[in-house]
């Protein structure tokens, strides 16, 4: 199982290698697991990506029953414009 969400780049600069950590919390908020992913090509502004972030010990235990989730974009590389100038 994993988490499914969504991101916007409501800034101004394209974005690569975006890397997402989501941290889960039970109903009264204690933390209970984390989970990450990297997204595929650029966000550019405007952008609304869809991603799907896995827990680190989902193949050998079921992921966490869990009330809601952070997301926070824990690395990202400014993307290069290719202007040549």
């Amino acid at each position: 199982m994993a988490c499914l969400g969504q991101i916007v780049n409501d800034g101004s600069d394209t974005w690569n290698m975006v890397e997402i950590l989501l941290e889960l919390f039970e109903k009264y908020g204690q933390f209970i697991d984390k989970c990450s992913s990297y997204l595929d090509g650029s966000i550019a502004p405007g952008d609304t990506r869809n991603f799907k972030a896995s827990c680190p010990d989902c193949r050998e235990n079921p992921m966490p029953k869990y009330d809601h989730y952070t997301i926070e974009i824990v690395d990202a590389m400014l993307a290069q414009s290719g202007s040549g100038d």
